[in-house]
């Protein structure tokens, strides 16, 4: 395996994931662009989207980088690392997305990985630690950021993902159908706030059971709960404590033993000061007493750019060999970059 310092490299960072995608990059000597937001990638009988979507994101970024920053990435060389959604049980030909990527940066290597990998980068900030990421889905993470990667759930919205934004949304639309059926007492505020944001109850079905983006569509109930949690709503304030013992589990069982207490979390359902994060933060002090608890500091796409200016080749090898990532070098045909020297994450 080559070494891998790539400091004299243009970087690239995409973030996949099913509600959107970001990306951003940099020129060698300059600094960082802004924050460029592109689309969702949908899972289908087909499997990932994921090639599909990281072509539009490429060409997106290309277009907003200029005709000289463009240029500059597309002559290479340039470091491509994508976190996306998914991959772990469902990535499918990863080999066809850094084809893809080729077709438009040829001098470029590419890494893949799953976006707990770009989570757990971002929010630990490249240090050993555990989290938990929480958006549609959830996942946890615990790592020393070199040999030791211990994933736990992101098995998706149907398996799994307990206590992410399909979940809550779906512990949400189920207590609404349920009184539909007067199996309960009409949950008003919430059923009132749920037709708001998806239509009528009628609706939900056909929205749900004919779509590719299922899991969108419930995380999509998950912001009225959330907010009706804080306003005092006794049932959306249920979900959402219960959403935040949920996460609090697979950190936990993430933050495996020996590793660093740092712990943490990320993502839009444990936003500061919400019902579901303070649930969250009161379990993971029970059951983990010495956990040093610690603000993220960053999120996925950051991982993403963090795991392109400092991946090393212990973590590489170790994150492949988890089938957690994916790493596709520069083709021999392409003329050898400048300036490889051994560096670690």
């Amino acid at each position: 395996m080559r070494s891998m310092d790539r400091r004299s490299w243009h970087r690239l960072a995409i973030d996949v994931g099913g509600s959107g995608s970001r990306a951003r990059w940099q020129r060698w000597g300059s600094s960082c662009s802004p924050r460029l937001q592109g689309p969702g990638m949908s899972i289908s009988q087909a499997g990932l989207g994921l090639a599909g979507v990281v072509s539009r994101v490429l060409a997106l970024a290309l277009e907003a980088a200029g005709p000289v920053a463009g240029e500059d990435l597309r002559e290479g060389p340039t470091l491509v690392v994508i976190g996306a959604t998914g991959i772990v049980g469902l990535g499918g030909d990863l080999g066809s997305v850094a084809e893809r990527v080729r077709a438009d940066l040829p001098r470029s290597e590419v890494l893949i990985v799953s976006d707990a990998v770009t989570a757990a980068v971002g929010a630990l900030d490249g240090h050993p630690g555990a989290m938990v990421a929480a958006g549609t889905g959830s996942v946890g993470l615990g790592t020393d950021m070199a040999t030791s990667w211990r994933v736990v759930d992101g098995w998706g919205h149907l398996l799994g993902d307990l206590g992410g934004g399909a979940w809550i949304g779906r512990q949400a639309m189920r207590a609404v159908v349920e009184a539909v059926d007067g199996r309960r007492m009409d949950p008003v505020r919430l059923r009132e706030a749920l037709t708001a944001e998806l239509g009528e109850v009628d609706s939900w079905a056909a929205q749900l059971y004919t779509s590719d983006e299922r899991a969108g569509i419930l995380a999509r109930a998950a912001r009225p709960v959330a907010q009706l949690a804080l306003e005092g709503d006794d049932l959306s304030a249920a979900i959402c404590r219960e959403a935040g013992r949920e996460l609090a589990r697979t950190l936990c069982a993430a933050a495996f033993p020996g590793a660093s207490r740092r712990v943490t979390w990320t993502g839009g359902v444990v936003s500061e000061g919400g019902v579901t994060a303070q649930a969250l933060r009161a379990e993971v002090l029970r059951r983990l007493p010495g956990a040093e608890v610690t603000r993220a500091v960053g999120d996925p796409l950051d991982g993403a750019f963090c795991l392109a200016e400092r991946i090393g080749p212990r973590a590489l090898q170790s994150l492949q060999e988890r089938r957690l990532g994916a790493w596709f070098p520069m083709p021999t045909a392409a003329p050898e970059p400048r300036g490889l020297d051994s560096v670690s994450l």
